[in-house]
């Protein structure tokens, strides 16, 4: 669970010491004008209890594979170069994968090739090839 925007309680506070328990029963003791936003991938970990404290819950669906292909020809624009793949070729092979965990990936294969320059520009295939077998051993785990 990633807490976006929190703002500690200006009154003294008898929360959990768990963050993610102290974060959200902070709501009975937050001023009208705060928020709290959180994201998880794991929400059936959650207790009920949290649940409630939330006004709004949104769920976000899996991005599909044209959205997937979308994300992935964005990201190539953004970090001026292609990423060794076409955007249809990762959007099949990380199908299932959620928009942030795109990102991670994309990142991933970023990092590692601004890490490997001058040499890395003629290995960006191989970088990213890399990265999806390990990726593909991390999503069937």
């Amino acid at each position: 669970t990633s807490v976006k925007h929190f703002q500690p309680p200006t009154q003294k506070c008898t929360c959990s010491l768990n963050y993610v328990n102290c974060v959200c029963a902070n709501s009975c003791c937050s001023q009208s004008q705060q928020s709290s936003v959180g994201a998880t991938n794991y929400d059936q970990a959650l207790d009920k209890a949290i649940w409630r404290r939330f006004q709004l819950q949104l769920k976000l669906p899996q991005p599909t594979r044209a959205m997937a292909i979308e994300w992935f020809d964005g990201f190539a624009q953004r970090i001026g170069h292609p990423l060794g793949y076409a955007s249809s070729t990762l959007a099949d092979k990380l199908k299932g994968l959620s928009f942030a965990e795109l990102e991670e990936f994309g990142l991933d294969v970023q990092r590692k090739y601004v890490l490997g320059l001058p040499e890395s520009e003629q290995k960006i295939k191989q970088i990213t090839k890399n990265c999806l077998e390990f990726w593909s051993k991390r999503m069937h785990v």
